[in-house]
This record gives C-alpha cells, structure tokens and sequence, in this order.
C-alpha cells in the first residue's frame, strides 16, 4: 500500500486470511512514505469482521474412507493441522482401535501413554513406528492434517501404505506432495469436521462393529536414569524435564532445531495438544531462542525452550525477556559444538569440519543482561536448578554442560533411511 486509503484493501485481504481454516502467512510491506504519515484513529481504515466456513467432507468421501478402512491392516497418521480435532481423533479412533502415529508437530493430539499410541515418525522418532511398517504394514493410511514432509516421514518408500492414502486437508497442495508415486483418495475438509461426520457416518451403519482391530507395537517410556558423574547426558536431562516441567506444570515446551527437537521428539511424552511446539518443516536455527519470548507474553504461562549452545548464539531474545518480565526458561544443551553436524558428519565417514565452538558461559550471559542465570554441570545439579528456574519470575537460562560424546536419537535411523533410498535408485 502507497496511502492510508490503500491500506484497507489489504486490510481486508488479511482479515480473510486469518478466517479462513488454517489460517495464513502475510508479509505486510508498508513504505517509508506511509510508514511516516500521521494517520487519524477514528478515520483509520478497518477490515470488516469475516468467518469463513471450513469445506464439509461429502458423504461419498466418508463412505469411501469407512470402506477403505475396514481391514485389520489400517491405521491413522496425524500432524499439526489435527491440533484441535483431538476430541474427535481420540473418539473415532478408540471407536474404531486404530493405531495412531503422530508427527513431530503433532505431539499430544493423541496421548502419547495411550495403548494404541504407535510413536512418533520422523525425527527423532520411534522405532515403533517403523517396527509397525516392518512387521504390520497397513494397507491403508488415514493422514490427517500433514504433508508427510522429511522430517516428518524421511520420505521414506518403507513407511507408504500397501494399497493407498485417505489425505485430508484444507489445502489440496498438500495430497501427494511428499510420495507421489502412491494412490490415494483427496479430502479437502477441516480435520476436526471430518472426524466428527466419520464418526456420525460409522455409528449410522453400524461400522465399528465390523471392523477387526490391528496389534500395535509398544511404545512404553524410557528406563529411568540414575544420577552419574561427570558430564550430563541428554537422555537425563529429557527425563528431569519430563517429570518437573510436562507432568508437573501446564508450561509450554519448545525445542530448537538441532540436537535439541530430535531428543525432545524422542524422549518427551505429551499427554493433550498445545503443550509443545517445535520447528520441523525448515529447521532453522534460532527459532525457539527467540520464539518462547511470544509464547509466554501471549499465553501467559511460562514456556520452557530446549536449545543448543550454537543456536542461542546465532540468535537469542534474553534481553527482550527481561524488558517485558516474560517468564522464560532456556535449557541449554551446552556441549561446546555443533552436536548434530559433528555427528552426523562423523557417522557418515567424514572428518568433521569447523563444527567445534568456544564453550560459553550462558550463565554468565544471561546475568549480563538482567536476567537469571545457573550453571548445571553435573546431573546431580539438574533437578535442583529446574525447580529453582521454575519458582523463579522473569527469565531464566540454566546452562547445562552436556555429554558431547553423546549422538542425537536420529543419526542412526536418518543415516539408514538415506543410504536405503541411495542404494534402492
């Protein structure tokens, strides 16, 4: 826009964009000219309010999805956009003891202890997961809200149903995006609808009871670490983490992308939606250093991002915490490198190249700038530190001295994936 009086046309076109299902993404560039004009608020121009209904799934579709699933050998795969279906994925599902497998984003939609609960696919996932596709390949996979990207599913041909996709989405772009030499049938409808009219449809006629139910593999939680000396392992941090902050608060959890999402996919276990968040269809460093800072403004509730050394110093937001009181906690997993390159290069057969850093004093940095700052460097240390981050207003960063000998959960499983799908072309 070039005036004031131009600005209520995009105005409006975001305001349709935040109507409609699934919302939208905008850069809004205003020029300097308009930027530095003085504009009167009552003659301000203003977007008109707008709801815009999310597409309903046709009864032929649900018909045809019912039918489709009916075999022993089914199974649902959810993501981010089924967030708020979790009411109706849990309903249809136990109706129906379908296995579910969540994605990254999707942590918690489903409850992760529930029996049917397969793992998480992707990084930092479950071998469960793969296990499933191994020994009990579904014939037919209900995707409910995700484009099955890499980090999602490694596009891997081993995790593609026998005979073909149910896809549904409110946006058609995402139908064989990630695998499309696969059949499948395209639903373009809101998750939370079409549950809820495929739960209608089946209990109509009578199709749960004719449906034969599919084994699951066992998920099941982690061996329980005791305290050891020296440095800290990232498996016991997940674990303090798990009980002190997922189990005994409603914080907000975040991981970084990195080492960070991959122990934190692998090892948390979220038991409702809107608990965690974490960056998977770029990965870019940086973003949960930062975005935690919005997340507790917004929500009021403290959020608790998990992070690496080399992302906190690319980018960081400590001092805007501090500014607005934001009740932050930064777990950093200080190893001194770049964890999941020095790793990943060296399973690969490389010699690691400029992935070592000068070990920082994130303590210390915090403290710089005003807020609270502790230093973890043995895991006897860990529980005490996170209760006090806890109790603590305003922003805190525990630096915790990690174990750099330790690989991150998805080297082994990504390094096999992608030497898998080399050798198959």
């Amino acid at each position: 826009p070039e005036s004031i009086a131009e600005l209520g046309h995009f105005l409006q076109q975001l305001a349709l964009g935040w109507a409609s299902p699934g919302g939208c993404v905008a850069h809004l560039a205003l020029p300097w000219s308009l930027q530095a004009e003085l504009c009167d608020p009552a003659a301000a121009p203003r977007a008109a309010a707008w709801s815009v209904a999310a597409p309903a799934p046709p009864l032929e579709a649900l018909d045809a999805t019912l039918d489709r699933l009916a075999t022993g050998r089914a199974a649902i795969w959810i993501g981010h956009g089924c967030r708020h279906a979790a009411a109706e994925l849990r309903a249809f599902a136990e109706a129906a003891r379908l296995p579910v497998i969540a994605s990254p984003r999707a942590k918690g939609v489903f409850p992760e202890s529930h029996p049917q609960f397969v793992g998480v696919s992707g990084a930092g996932g479950h071998a469960s997961v793969m296990a499933m596709f191994a020994t009990a390949r579904p014939d037919t996979l209900l995707v409910l809200g995700t484009r099955l990207g890499e980090v999602t599913s490694f596009l891997a041909p081993t995790a593609t149903p026998a005979a073909g996709w149910i896809h549904v989405d409110v946006d058609p772009r995402a139908f064989a995006a990630a695998f499309p030499g696969v059949p499948g049938l395209g639903v373009v409808a809101d998750c939370r609808m079409f549950l809820a009219a495929l739960d209608a449809r089946a209990r109509a006629t009578g199709w749960y009871a004719t449906r034969r139910a599919m084994a699951v593999p066992s998920l099941g939680r982690p061996a329980p670490l005791a305290p050891r000396a020296g440095d800290v392992r990232p498996a016991y941090v997940m674990q303090a983490v798990q009980t002190q902050v997922v189990d005994a608060t409603d914080a907000i959890v975040m991981s970084e992308a990195g080492n960070s999402f991959t122990w934190v996919n692998h090892a948390l276990r979220f038991a409702a939606p809107g608990r965690y968040r974490t960056s998977a269809a770029w990965g870019s460093m940086g973003h949960f250093t930062t975005g935690p800072v919005g997340a507790a403004v917004a929500s009021g509730r403290r959020a608790v991002a998990v992070v690496g050394d080399g992302a906190m110093l690319m980018n960081n937001e400590i001092n805007t915490a501090v500014a607005y009181r934001a009740d932050v906690v930064w777990l950093v997993l200080n190893d001194a490198q770049l964890g999941l390159n020095q790793h990943g290069m060296g399973a690969l057969g490389m010699t690691p190249v400029e992935t070592q850093l000068p070990r920082t004093d994130f303590a210390a940095f915090a403290r710089s700038q005003g807020a609270v700052g502790l230093t973890v460097d043995t895991e006897a240390e860990l529980a005490a530190a996170l209760a006090t981050a806890l109790a603590t207003p305003g922003p805190v960063v525990i630096d915790v001295r990690v174990d750099p000998s330790v690989p991150s959960p998805i080297l082994a499983l990504r390094i096999k994936s992608l030497s898998s799908q080399g050798a198959s072309r």
